[in-house]
């Protein structure tokens, strides 16, 4: 196994999932009653 593809599927990771949870919130279409319903406010 390459360490160099290790890390990159490790740096590429994060960034997917900030895609997913990005594209989440924007459907949900209120950031902070989302927040609400997790209990950050």
């Amino acid at each position: 196994m390459n360490i160099t593809s290790v890390i990159g599927n490790y740096i590429d990771a994060p960034s997917v999932f900030d895609v997913i949870f990005m594209v989440f919130l924007e459907n949900h279409g209120n950031i902070a009653e989302f927040a609400d319903k997790l209990g950050l406010t």
